[in-house]
């Protein structure tokens, strides 16, 4: 719990638009607020929201992730977590799929690219060259030389050469047997459940293939 000072302090850096990045603290606090509501869209429990108010609280997560990026602490990590969360459950309404927007490499391939990848491969379409470059690009066992980084450019011209001289219109991957589950722990669970689960309804889950890593290495490797 926040002492008397503290609150005053918080109340201040709202009221100055939350944009100092200097107490951790308060921008996680801030967080637990925008994850309430975000589940509560999402999960269909406000009557009254307006129709873009879960994608304005998704543009304030992601000024906020921004924010506390280079800072100790999970800020940046819970506000991604549930921006992945949240992009997962909108495209699983929608017949139409996006590229994600690009990021820094994580420890894990990002939820949303295993989501996307796993919805194109159920659906037996082959895999675009957009979204095969993405993948090379977030992929955790996939580093790339320093020809790549110093000439993204040319070498993203080089992958998409590469990839459509060998596939085409792009490579039909074989679904596999492990499913994507899409379970969300959240990060207050004093005020929400501890995990909040949602119908995939079978997506093959491309994390579980050693394989198709192997085959974007080989790719990377080639383009350079």
């Amino acid at each position: 719990a926040l002492n008397s000072n503290q609150r005053s302090r918080y109340i201040d850096w709202l009221a100055e638009g939350a944009r100092s990045s200097t107490e951790p603290g308060f921008g996680l606090l801030y967080f637990y607020g925008l994850e309430r509501r975000a589940l509560d869209l999402i999960r269909g429990r406000i009557s009254n929201a307006s129709s873009n108010e879960l994608e304005l609280l998704l543009e304030e997560l992601n000024r906020l992730g921004d924010l506390f990026q280079y800072k100790l602490g999970s800020v940046s990590q819970c506000c991604q977590r549930l921006s992945d969360f949240a992009a997962v459950c909108t495209c699983a309404e929608t017949s139409v799929l996006e590229l994600p927007k690009a990021r820094e490499k994580g420890y894990e391939l990002p939820l949303v690219m295993r989501y996307g990848l796993g919805r194109l491969i159920k659906d037996g379409r082959p895999i675009p060259v957009e979204w095969a470059l993405r993948w090379a690009y977030v992929e955790p066992t996939i580093y790339l030389r320093t020809p790549a980084t110093r000439c993204p450019k040319e070498f993203e011209a080089a992958f998409a050469d590469a990839y459509r001289e060998k596939f085409g219109d792009g490579l039909i991957v074989p679904a596999n047997k492990t499913r994507l589950k899409l379970v969300y722990q959240t990060g207050w669970p004093m005020h929400l459940e501890p995990e909040i689960k949602y119908d995939l309804s079978g997506i093959p889950d491309v994390a579980a293939r050693d394989r198709w890593q192997a085959f974007l290495r080989s790719e990377e490797h080639t383009s350079e």
